[in-house]
């Protein structure tokens, strides 16, 4: 017996993996299983990455406390994804727990409200009547390589919150407008 299948891979970096429109049903079980035995391969070799990073950073963080202002120059553009994702969430480390998602109303206004599992769950959420810091259903979701990905790859604008619970900041942003920006921004470096 055949089926008509349309299951296709939705990440944009990798070439697409869909199966045929039309298989057996062996044929199917066997082209998932093939799927399966490289992602898991994958996965494997995310885990090391991640684990020499957390290594790496482990025995580079400074005694004293001080932050690197350098980016890990062996992440490239060709570099894989997962390194990608991590040299971002390294340079624009904020708040771990939540994070903000930009949203834009029909008439037009925008803002950002840190993402929830709960939003416009029916019964749960009370937006827009009730706004999500007074919100007795938060359950905000904490920052993942998968959020981080989504906002790299352009499908959704995150933010961060810098100010950590204990009020310090690994980072602080500076915009310079107007005709003396760049004496504005030599003055504020000095500084």
């Amino acid at each position: 017996m055949q089926e008509a299948v349309a299951t296709c891979s939705r990440e944009p970096d990798r070439q697409s993996r869909c199966l045929p429109p039309v298989m057996t049903q062996n044929d199917r079980i066997a082209f998932l299983e093939a799927e399966c035995a490289k992602l898991r391969s994958e996965n494997d070799k995310l885990r090391a990455i991640v684990e020499r990073r957390e290594v790496r950073d482990a025995t580079l963080a400074p005694a004293d406390g001080a932050v690197s202002t350098t980016a890990d120059a062996s992440v490239r553009y060709d570099s894989p994804t997962a390194e990608k994702v991590t040299l971002f969430r390294s340079l624009f480390r904020g708040r771990e727990d939540i994070y903000p998602i930009r949203w834009e109303s029909k008439s037009g206004r925008t803002g950002y409200s840190p993402a929830c599992n709960n939003e416009w769950v029916a019964g749960i959420c009370e937006k827009p009547r009730v706004k999500c810091t007074d919100c007795p259903n938060q359950a905000f979701q904490p920052v993942s390589d998968d959020a981080v990905y989504e906002h790299l790859s352009g499908r959704r604008i995150l933010g961060v919150y810098p100010l950590l619970p204990d009020d310090t900041t690994r980072f602080i942003a500076a915009d310079f407008d107007g005709s003396t920006w760049r004496d504005d921004a030599i003055a504020y470096a000095a500084s």
